[in-house]
């Protein structure tokens, strides 16, 4: 006799599929994974770094010079593009790689990123004075 146990959220329609920041640390070490059942996730973009409600520090070079901060996210599409906006201004754009190295001043920011779909994710987190 089985145990009544709600459906496991990773297996769609008989599909393996991950949210976009799972996937993104699974897939280089599981080539097989399916791109197909990528493109049905409700969510095609998420932030790998950093988490909501952060509190940063923006790391200094042995000179004592900041360095800057490195922004991840994630799509679903490996050929998407993310436009990235730190508190509704243009910061920059990637395809393939979503990286981006910001140095915000100390404070409460938001971080934004728009796919060439029209999808969207945000973040909030502070950078340490």
């Amino acid at each position: 006799m089985g145990l009544d146990s709600d459906p496991c959220p990773y297996h769609r329609t008989g599909e393996f599929v991950l949210p976009p920041a799972m996937e993104w640390y699974y897939r280089p070490h599981h080539p097989e994974y399916s791109g197909a059942a990528r493109r049905q996730a409700d969510t095609p973009i998420q932030f790998i770094y950093p988490q909501a409600g952060a509190v940063l520090s923006i790391p200094r070079q042995l000179s004592g010079e900041k360095e800057g901060i490195v922004f991840r996210a994630a799509h679903h599409r490996s050929d998407a593009t993310l436009w990235w906006h730190l508190d509704n201004t243009y910061v920059g754009e990637t395809r393939l790689r979503h990286e981006l190295l910001l140095s915000p001043a100390p404070g409460q920011h938001t971080l934004t990123v728009v796919d060439d779909e029209g999808g969207t994710a945000a973040v909030r987190f502070t950078i340490a004075d």
